[in-house]
């Protein structure tokens, strides 16, 4: 059996979205001749936690994590300036980061970029660079791995990929979760030299990954032309996808209708233009309208919410839907799960800035077979939802198109007629279907 080292920052126990991906290779990889070691950081370096075990072994080689000044000024804040113990706060008052702010922004303080530029590049986990490159030399030289994989964001994972790459000679598979650079981004708040060196090295893994990974064709098409001819033969789509080990693809959960009041369900961050407004104003004015009663749906939200607190609670006040729209903290897998079986409606949204990515969870809502509400505009969301029949897709800012989509959920699950996609379309979108894709990417590198 082959080995292959997997760089992944985000990995078990981390609660962030972005470990599923490389927690789901470790699970299905050895099926396929390959067996996976991980290394990834120190859990302290995780902010939340799902401690409960992952169901199989996997060797995993934890290092720990240097400071950058972002973290010493807190430190320092803390020690001198100490405010005691805060209750957790689920929305942000602050506007959204897209829209919501004044006309007027300050210009940020030369000093300001600097210190932000040396702790966010190529971004706020840097500090693992060193101790991840001399751990995977070690590993490397020790296991004589046939592959080495990198997973990011964040982009320091293909940093890391990059260094033992050259330092080892060993084949390397970058994998995008994410794009590294956004088209036309601009980051206000740190040097040009930061952009420069984030292009940079993108251009270098272009040149020295022997697989570039990407989650959808839009991005992979975009990175092809940008790097042409270097990513023409070597630059792969793997969709993110879900474990059906997680659900029933053959449920139609959403078919067996409803009498009661019909769950819509948001399970995640809301932040960078994730903004449920539109939508909450949208289902406010139905139920004005006569054409939803009141109690009839209900909307809950579980995540972290970087969101315009102001504005929401505005529309929740406006239109009396206190009892009907719900937030609460994150929760472990497990639960996040349930919730997602439980629901009648499951709440996609992705953003105008997100044109080239799919999140993650959009998978995991489909692995289910409940209906779907998709908001979002141009772009690869919108692309790969339209394939499948329960699922209504409205622009996330247009108030009567979503107005439209809510009717449309509400009444086939009335009516029992809200349909999921037939067995064999999910299929090729499990994650055990998939990692055999990746499997056969990967003889191919090494030489199988």
């Amino acid at each position: 059996m082959k080995k292959i080292l997997l760089i992944a920052y985000h990995y078990h126990p981390d609660l962030q979205v972005g470990a599923q991906r490389t927690i789901k290779y470790v699970k299905y990889l050895p099926e396929f001749g390959w067996q996976p070691h991980v290394l990834s950081v120190d859990p302290e370096h995780y902010p939340q936690r799902d401690e409960a075990p992952l169901g199989f072994e996997c060797p995993v080689y934890r290092t720990c994590q240097w400071p950058v000044p972002d973290d010493m000024y807190r430190s320092l804040k803390h020690r001198f300036f100490p405010s005691g113990p805060r209750p957790i706060e689920f929305l942000s008052s602050s506007p959204t980061r897209e829209g919501g702010q004044s006309d007027f922004i300050k210009p940020v303080p030369w000093l300001k970029k600097f210190l932000n530029s040396l702790s966010g590049t190529p971004d706020g986990q840097s500090g693992w660079f060193v101790p991840a490159v001399y751990a995977a030399w070690r590993l490397i030289r020790r296991n004589k791995y046939d592959v080495i994989y990198s997973s990011g964001p964040p982009q320091t994972c293909h940093m890391v990929g990059y260094a033992a790459r050259r330092l080892t000679g060993v084949p390397w598979v970058a994998d995008f979760r994410d794009p590294w650079l956004h088209p036309k981004q601009r980051d206000r708040h740190v040097l040009r030299l930061s952009k420069r060196f984030d292009e940079r090295y993108e251009a270098k893994t272009a040149r020295y990954a022997s697989l570039m990974i990407t989650t959808t064709d839009e991005w992979r098409d975009h990175l092809k032309q940008l790097y042409h001819p270097l990513l023409e033969d070597k630059c792969h789509t793997i969709v993110n996808g879900f474990d059906e080990d997680d659900f029933d693809v053959t449920a139609n959960r959403s078919a067996s209708g409803t009498a009661g009041t019909i769950t819509f369900l948001y399970a995640g961050n809301l932040y960078a233009g994730r903004d449920p407004s539109a939508m909450l104003n949208a289902a406010g004015e139905l139920i004005s309208e006569g054409c939803l009663k009141s109690g009839e749906v209900a909307f809950k939200f579980y995540g972290n919410y970087d969101i315009d607190l102001n504005r929401i609670e505005g529309i929740i006040s406006e239109h009396g839907m206190h009892s009907a729209v719900e937030f609460h903290a994150p929760v472990v897998r497990e639960q996040y799960l349930k919730l997602l079986r439980d629901a009648h409606v499951l709440i996609l949204i992705q953003a105008a800035s997100g044109k080239v990515h799919i999140p993650a969870k959009a998978f995991e809502y489909l692995g289910t077979g409940n209906a779907i509400l998709t908001l979002t505009t141009e772009g690869a969301t919108r692309n790969f939802m339209s394939g499948f029949d329960h699922v209504a897709i409205a622009d996330l800012q247009d108030k009567n198109e979503i107005k439209s989509a809510i009717k449309r959920l509400v009444g086939q699950l009335r009516s029992h007629t809200a349909r999921a996609q037939e067995k064999p379309q999910l299929e090729a979108i499990t994650k055990r279907r998939l990692t055999e894709k990746f499997a056969r990417l990967l003889d191919k590198i090494s030489g199988g």
